[in-house]
């Protein structure tokens, strides 16, 4: 009886101290929020203007709620659109979808548009896309108008004019946007795009061709000379072209291998293709002895990372048990479990516990028991007096299927009460401890992405409380007291309200940690913009720009996967599939041999930065050709009409290059086409991969107007093969100015247990192993 009353007692406390915080509904007032309307203006909007969103919290009774704060999202979900509390700027063209949200409630999608701004910049390209065209050919410049964004203006008016720049003409021009030549030489062609432009400012675009009687004497077929194909490497397609000459063909090989000629100069012959960039060299030769050499390049892949898109798993993160719990609290963290530790040890629990007991007391209030003819006999009064957590406290984290389990044991409790009051008249007053021999929380926590950040929760059910032994120590009172008052307090009621107490805490705090540190694994840092120094002159700016795209957990491993997107302004109009990917899977899980964490970087990130730095026009450049070995007062231009393209092999980066454009202006114009394939050795400098040893394997070069066997053969390859090595180390040790490795930043929150915030807490002394597909990173876990 005298427990049911103190139970009921409880129970009665609760709910009263419940009822001071219900919110009611009803006729009274309003409800609980209901619904949100989403509205956003202006629609269109001008790409770069600012949007407004307007919120407005109903209840079920479509009442209008004051002082919600929803926040505002839009879809699709862009690195480029940026969002600050109920305003927006959105920079790319297309629909989209306003929404404002509450936790546990989503409002309508508010559409818009998104429309272009004014032209900011112009690309043109020439078609037929030729090195060399002969006299009265038709030439097409087509063009693409941009804003600021890139977006794509469509209804721009450009206006083209050519003019020559070796040579006399006459051109002719052909409509509106096309020129006809009538003598060999090299023409200039200026693209402007006419007012209104971004900023008043002048858009224009400009290219060089040149026209020559003699034409080319081969010609690629299929696949079109510099073309991307979406193939699996290592299939065999049937390659296509013809030689024609006025004296007649006698012979032709296809990388070295003779072939049949058709009446008309026509062959085609079977190619194993390779991933990356392909090369078939024709060689023809006429019926007087003459022959001529011509490469064809085609690149091939079977998977692409588009232009300026995200594209996920490139980067991936993987943490072992020894990273999660490396069962040692010795020394400097170097675990999750070394964080949850300190937690655990801190004073934070103790106070925790001391301000709740405190807030009950009396534990059991101050009333007669027992009473006889309205005599009371028997009564007593609980009082709580203080607590102590002695430790140390033991922490244990196991990775399961889907997340963490944690087992939290405290070790050796204490409860210091005061029971007191009188029997028969009698006082008695005692005071003592009662403790537990250990309390123990398991709980697991789900590890997964929400809105594309990683974060850790409670699983629902998997919380458990164990409490060992109970003791009592009260000296100086009746047996009787201790068995029917103390210890029945310290099995029931006290042990159900300190095992809850040190449940809430431990499970709160620790997801609190835990949910911190894994959803500030620092992925943000990493994105930034880059200037790459050009081949000749000025910067290319690149933009890098990760996101989570998968997370994994098993018993072995926790595995993040990161998305990555480069990007640039897009200055040619070459047709692209994206970059190209070595076949199969990206995402990996890279075996830490023992190690408590890994990084693995897919090469597709190294293609991904190589493909945006040709989209910039970064392979078209004008160099002094001394500088190569050639002529004083000459100059190359370059114009890369596909983009490199590496992949890993036998602990080594092969890059392929071409279809590389150069022309030689000296005293005589020479339009060469070259090609490459090249091997260095790569090495870990920080963070920074470092490209050294280039050796060339592969080099090819053609013209189509020039008899190269007639030329100083030795003096033109140096002159190439130095080129080309240039071209290569720049681009590589430029490209990718550091590895995305992922940290975590310790949050602020974690101040209060004197953990490091702000520390990043990563993979340490790491060693690099090329494992193709991917450069990997092998290391420990712990503070930076």
């Amino acid at each position: 009886m005298q427990l049911r009353a103190l139970a009921y007692v409880i129970v009665m406390s609760v709910v009263a101290s419940c009822g001071d915080n219900r919110h009611l509904g009803g006729d009274d007032g309003p409800g609980d929020a209901a619904k949100i309307v989403t509205t956003v203006t202006p629609d269109p909007l001008t790409a770069g203007a600012t949007l407004t969103a307007t919120c407005v919290v109903y209840d079920a009774d479509d009442h209008v709620l004051e002082g919600y704060s929803p926040t505002f999202a839009i879809s699709p979900t862009l690195a480029t659109t940026t969002i600050s509390e109920l305003t927006a700027v959105v920079t790319k063209v297309g629909h989209y979808a306003g929404q404002c949200t509450m936790p546990g409630l989503a409002g309508n999608n508010a559409g818009f548009e998104v429309v272009h701004a004014l032209p900011a910049g112009i690309m043109i390209t020439k078609v037929p896309d030729q090195q060399v065209y002969g006299i009265g050919v038709p030439v097409t410049i087509t063009h693409v108008v941009v804003d600021r964004y890139g977006n794509p203006i469509d209804d721009a008016i450009v206006v083209n004019t050519s003019t020559p720049v070796v040579g006399v003409g006459p051109i002719t021009l052909q409509g509106t946007d096309g020129f006809m030549y009538g003598s060999e030489g090299k023409y200039h062609v200026h693209a402007l795009v006419m007012p209104p432009t971004d900023q008043g400012v002048a858009v224009v675009a400009d290219l060089d061709l040149i026209v020559n009687t003699s034409g080319p004497k081969i010609t690629c077929g299929a696949p079109v000379d510099a073309s991307m194909l979406n193939l699996s490497p290592g299939s065999s397609l049937t390659f296509t072209g013809s030689a024609v000459d006025t004296n007649g063909t006698m012979a032709v090989t296809v990388n070295g291998t003779p072939v049949t000629v058709d009446g008309n100069g026509g062959f085609s012959t079977a190619v194993t293709t390779r991933f990356g960039i392909n090369f078939v060299e024709i060689k023809a030769t006429d019926d007087y002895g003459l022959d001529t050499v011509k490469v064809c390049t085609f690149l091939v892949a079977s998977q692409w990372a588009g232009f300026n898109v995200p594209y996920s798993d490139t980067v991936s993160l993987r943490l072992a048990q020894s990273a999660i719990d490396d069962g040692s609290r010795a020394g400097q963290i170097n675990s999750l479990g070394d964080l949850l530790n300190t937690v655990a040890n801190s004073a934070g629990l103790h106070t925790a516990l001391e301000a709740a007991l405190a807030s009950t007391n009396p534990l059991v209030p101050n009333t007669c028991r027992t009473s006889v003819f309205g005599v009371c006999l028997f009564r007593y009064e609980v009082d709580y007096q203080s607590s102590s957590l002695p430790g140390p406290n033991a922490d244990t984290l196991t990775l399961v299927a889907g997340g963490v389990t944690v087992s939290e044991r405290i070790e050796d409790p204490s409860v210091n009460l005061r029971v007191h009051g009188q029997i028969s008249g009698i006082p008695y007053d005692t005071s003592g401890p009662v403790t537990f021999d250990y309390i123990t929380v398991t709980a697991t926590f789900n590890v997964g992405l929400i809105g594309g950040v990683p974060h850790m929760s409670v699983r629902a059910g998997s919380v458990s409380v164990a409490v060992g032994s109970i003791s009592t120590n009260f000296n100086g009172v009746d047996g009787w007291i201790i068995d029917n008052i103390i210890v029945p307090l310290a099995q029931g009621t006290l042990k159900s309200t300190v095992s809850g107490l040190v449940q809430t805490y431990i499970t709160n705090n620790f997801n609190a940690v835990l949910d911190g540190v894994i959803g500030g694994l620092d992925i943000s840092s990493l994105g930034t913009s880059f200037a790459v120094p050009r081949i000749d002159s000025g910067t290319v700016t690149l933009g890098f720009a990760p996101s989570f795209t998968s997370l994994d957990t098993s018993s072995a491993r926790m595995l993040f996967g990161i998305g990555t997107n480069m990007t640039a302004a897009a200055a040619n109009l070459y047709a692209t599939l994206g970059a190209a990917v070595p076949p199969g899977p990206v995402l990996t899980d890279p075996n830490s041999s023992g190690q408590a964490a890994a990084v693995a970087a897919h090469v597709a990130i190294l293609n991904q930065a190589l493909h945006a730095l040709w989209k910039a026009n970064y392979f078209h450049a004008t160099v002094d050709a001394s500088l190569f070995g050639g002529d004083a007062g000459a100059t190359i231009d370059l114009e890369a009409r596909l983009p490199p393209v590496a992949e890993l092999s036998n602990g080594t980066v092969v890059l392929s290059l071409g279809d590389l454009d150069l022309t030689i202006n000296g005293d005589t114009v020479i339009p060469l086409t070259v090609g490459a394939r090249a091997h260095t050795n790569v090495t870990l400098v920080g963070n920074t991969l470092s490209f050294a040893g280039i050796v060339l394997d592969e080099l090819h070069i053609s013209s189509d107007v020039v008899d190269l066997n007639t030329m100083q053969q030795a003096s033109l390859q140096m002159l190439v093969n130095m080129l080309v090595q240039q071209v290569i180390d720049t681009s590589l040790n430029n490209a990718l100015p550091s590895l995305p490795i992922p940290t975590f930043t310790l949050p602020a929150a974690l101040g209060a247990y004197g953990l490091p915030v702000g520390a990043q807490l990563g993979i340490t002394n790491p060693a690099l192993a090329l494992t193709p597909p991917h450069f990997v990173l092998r290391g420990g876990f712990g503070i930076q």
